[in-house]
């Protein structure tokens, strides 16, 4: 209820103008809402992007990015230290878990960097813990960018499983 996360059953098709969206790249009018998990991005009370955990197993993608969604970092928790991991559901998770301890980077994709703001909250973190996952995308994303970016910077994979929400 908290970060108003919901589920959606069934593949749903709406027209594009319902939403307000254009796109003039896109030939169909048509936009696809797939079933499963719905995750809002909620910044002051405006809605930044709306992310789909698909449910269909043989979906190609696990996750979709809802049309008219921009690719915001979601900033949860707050501590001096932070994690910064991939999924919205591994950032709701651990600030579920340790919110009150750690201010949690969600960055939605291993390729995704932090804006100006966010990267000078980084800068200036006593230590920042990159939970990325346990695949060559969050491997490779740890080393070529971002601990060479930041110094204060240390890679923290999960123990089990390929990330914090398959380890707990």
């Amino acid at each position: 209820r908290k970060y108003n996360i919901g589920y959606n059953c069934a593949d749903i098709y709406y027209d594009r103008s319902v939403w307000g969206i254009t796109d003039p790249n896109n030939s169909s009018n048509k936009m696809i809402v797939p079933a499963g998990i719905i995750i809002p991005h909620i910044n002051n009370d405006v809605i930044q992007k709306i992310k789909i955990r698909c449910s269909d197993p043989q979906a190609k993608n696990k996750y979709h990015l809802l049309a008219g969604s921009n690719n915001s970092v979601m900033v949860l928790g707050f501590g001096s230290c932070h994690i910064v991991v991939e999924s919205e559901l591994d950032g709701i998770l651990l600030e579920q878990e340790a919110g009150d301890l750690v201010t949690i980077i969600v960055l939605g994709s291993a390729q995704n960097r932090p804006d100006v703001l966010i990267m000078k909250q980084l800068v200036n973190s006593d230590l920042v813990l990159l939970a990325l996952d346990n695949d060559r995308a969050g491997v490779e994303s740890s080393y070529d960018w971002w601990m060479k970016t930041l110094p204060n910077t240390k890679r923290w994979p999960v123990l089990n499983g390929k990330d914090p929400w398959e380890a707990f």
